[in-house]
């Protein structure tokens, strides 16, 4: 990123904040009325995409003298990560981008979000991960992100798919074939465990666009492939 849009990232993210604390307090002892709760809820949409927008594993990258967009497939990913700067690198990212998703949640609820506004702004913070302003909205695929997500919603059932997705990798050593099965068990075992139907829908509507992200990829691999 550079120095000039982490200046800009760095203060829009710190004057959201402060607004948004502001208008929270104002909620909570002040008489508001419709138009100052939806414009709340447009702010704190707006600080769940600057907040998915972090480009950890650009950052990551950067810290070790490479820029991560440029190896592998491209992807501003733990995954891209882990197999060009290793596994201490590939996990860093990977937590610190569930914890963008888990945050993203949490934060909305904190600041008096309604459960529709904390689907708006987590679904946000996952499109913010993917498509990040400052780094000309090249971005990961969402995946980390979407569990932080769904994790900070339904902690049990997501460690449950993430289990499975880790026995799956094990007996077949594929990569995505495991996550495809992992994720499709999160909506599925959300049903079974008896989440409320509104997540449910939720993680059927957010997980699908992990695997749209990879086609819109898809000819940024191809153009990086044939560089080389």
């Amino acid at each position: 990123m550079p120095a000039n849009a982490t200046v800009v990232w760095m203060w829009t993210f710190t004057r959201s904040s402060h607004i948004l604390f502001l208008s929270s307090y104002r909620r909570k002892h002040c008489t508001v009325d419709y138009a100052d709760q939806l414009m709340q809820q447009g702010q704190i949409v707006l600080l769940a995409y600057l907040l998915g927008s972090t480009p950890t594993a650009f950052l990551v990258g950067r810290r070790m003298g490479v820029d991560v967009r440029r190896l592998g497939d491209g992807n501003a990913g733990s995954k891209n990560v882990f197999l060009h700067l290793g596994l201490r690198a590939g996990v860093t990212v990977g937590v610190v981008d569930i914890i963008k998703g888990a945050l993203t949640v949490w934060m909305a609820r904190w600041l008096g979000a309604s459960q529709t506004g904390v689907y708006l702004a987590s679904f946000v913070a996952v499109r913010g991960h993917d498509f990040p302003a400052f780094l000309g909205f090249r971005g990961g695929q969402g995946m980390a992100t979407a569990l932080g997500v769904l994790g900070a919603m339904q902690p049990f059932g997501v460690g449950l798919s993430v289990l499975v997705t880790l026995m799956v990798l094990w007996r077949t050593d594929d990569w995505d074939c495991s996550w495809v099965v992992g994720l499709a068990m999160i909506p599925v075992g959300g049903w079974l465990l008896g989440w409320r139907v509104q997540t449910v829908w939720y993680s059927v509507a957010l997980l699908p666009t992990i695997g749209l992200k990879k086609l819109i990829d898809r000819p940024r691999r191809r153009s990086l492939q044939e560089q080389r």
